[in-house]
């Protein structure tokens, strides 16, 4: 049985790097908020859609939207996702 989602998180190119798939929405954001800071992607072999989830610094989800997101709004959240994880990530080593 084909599991109805596939969980990909984006490289700095914008190329999907396979995650995980799981069989449900629930699921999916779990497993992106456990793998941490970065922008993420689930698509669902149903339908063809693709969502687009960003997570920042303390691994929860600060952003969603879907395939129909204007490009310069997505560089937009791009740069301000890339700060957050960064001061998340320094956050985290003061904490040590």
């Amino acid at each position: 049985m084909i599991t109805p989602l596939e969980v990909f998180r984006l490289d700095s190119n914008d190329v999907g790097v396979w995650v995980n798939s799981v069989d449900s929405l629930l699921e999916a954001l779990n497993v992106i908020s456990e793998k941490g800071c970065g922008e993420y992607v689930v698509y669902s072999q149903k339908t063809g859609r693709r969502r687009f989830y960003k997570v920042n610094g303390d691994g929860k989800i600060v952003f969603w939207g879907n395939e129909d997101l204007a490009l310069p709004t997505r560089q937009r959240l791009k740069s301000s996702v890339a700060a957050s994880c960064q001061q998340g990530s320094v956050a985290l080593r003061a904490k040590r």
